[in-house]
């Protein structure tokens, strides 16, 4: 019958915990380190007590030397060299049989990278997320599938205002929340033009979200110039002819 195993929290000394000498997990140090160094250390990794063998964390204890930490939270188990090893395993093993709910994971890393600005500590970045969203086919949904409503027959939500470019009462909603009011980026060459469309308040959030992500994930400075890479994106990935 399960039951929990005795076990006691502790702050250990750095020198008083061991790595397991026979760890078959090869754990990314680098990643850890980031993500200690973004999110500070949180958890505790596993300790056996009669060895101070780390079963649990391996990696971890040392990505936090390696941080200069001197001390770490512990879980200190007391269990038998047999279960120590089974937990090794375990723990490296169970972890492994996850798989990951992918458009989950690229919604909360766009809204990660929007809200912060960058995707530290999370063990991803900006080109692990386009791929992500490449595989997942959010790309198209989030960053150019807006645009085929302006493209072609001009039958837009808003009609033919939209593709005439007649911006009687909504547009100007739609304009002061997706870009009108930047200023455009300084050392352009020739004029600039307004362009503004006629759609519901529905569209225009997902306007609002494609450019916010658009220009998270290429640097950019506004969301005019999100606009025009979401644009030539489109362009190449549905070329003419």
């Amino acid at each position: 019958m399960a039951q929990i195993a005795s076990q006691a929290y502790e702050v250990v000394p750095l020198d008083g915990l061991k790595q397991h000498p026979e760890n078959p997990n090869e754990g990314d140090v680098g990643a850890i380190s980031e993500s200690i160094e973004e999110n500070d250390f949180y958890g505790a990794v596993i300790m056996q007590k009669s060895t101070g063998y780390v079963l649990a964390g391996n990696h971890r204890f040392r990505a936090a030397a390696a941080a200069g930490l001197a001390e770490l939270p512990a879980i200190v188990v007391d269990v038998t060299d047999e279960q120590a090893r089974k937990i090794l395993v375990a723990d490296n093993r169970i972890g492994k049989l996850a798989s990951w709910n992918e458009p989950e994971l690229a919604g909360l890393l766009s809204d990660i990278l929007a809200e912060s600005g960058d995707l530290a500590g999370t063990g991803y970045d900006n080109d692990d997320l386009d791929d992500l969203l490449r595989r997942t086919g959010m790309l198209g949904q989030q960053a150019s599938g807006f645009l085929d409503d302006y493209i072609g027959g001009g039958e837009a939500a808003g009609g033919d205002s939209a593709a005439d470019g007649q911006a009687a009462d909504g547009a100007a909603g739609a304009e002061d929340d997706a870009a009108a009011d930047e200023e455009p980026a300084a050392g352009g060459v020739g004029d600039y033009v307004q362009v503004a469309w006629t759609i519901s308040p529905e569209d225009r959030d997902v306007v609002k979200a494609a450019l916010k992500l658009a220009q998270g994930l290429n640097g950019l400075e506004t969301s005019a110039a999100a606009l025009v890479a979401i644009a030539r994106q489109y362009l190449e990935e549905h070329p003419a002819g």
